[in-house]
């Protein structure tokens, strides 16, 4: 199976750059990383045109933009894009919750936990695998 590419925005080049090093540690060699969310949305419209859509990590706190503007621009390009957003906040947070609600897949608090991403890949990895084989069977069947 070819791993999708992965597209970090994340205004920390600390962050940005172990993150990549993990997805790469995943299996992910196609990764892209930008620390704005504009320049984010630009690469993203990029990606989607000459490589598919990429797994998105989405750093909450951007200096140029709020994540909520950007993973909305994400999500009216391509509707079903797996972004993670990534914070220092807690679940509890209002804003947090909000983001969720407007179509994130999943959260992560920093400062980041490997084992917690991994699990969150390892469950997004099965269910494109079973819609894989449900399109397949669907396929066949026509």
């Amino acid at each position: 199976m070819t791993k999708d590419s992965v597209l970090i925005i994340e205004d920390s080049p600390a962050v940005g750059m172990l993150l990549s090093e993990f997805m790469k540690k995943l299996g992910y060699d196609d990764i892209h990383t930008c620390e704005t969310g504009i320049a984010g949305i630009s690469l993203f419209k990029v990606l989607v045109e000459t490589k598919g859509t990429p797994l998105i990590f989405l750093d909450y706190n951007l200096p140029d933009t709020n994540a909520d503007s950007v993973m909305s621009q994400i999500l009216t390009i391509k509707p079903y894009t797996k972004i993670i957003i990534e914070t220092a906040n807690s679940k509890e947070d209002e804003k947090i919750k909000e983001v969720i609600g407007l179509g994130a897949y999943h959260y992560i608090q920093k400062p980041l936990r490997f084992k917690e991403i991994e699990k969150i890949i390892t469950i997004l990895e099965e269910e494109q695998s079973f819609f894989n084989k449900e399109s397949e069977q669907v396929q066949e069947i026509e």
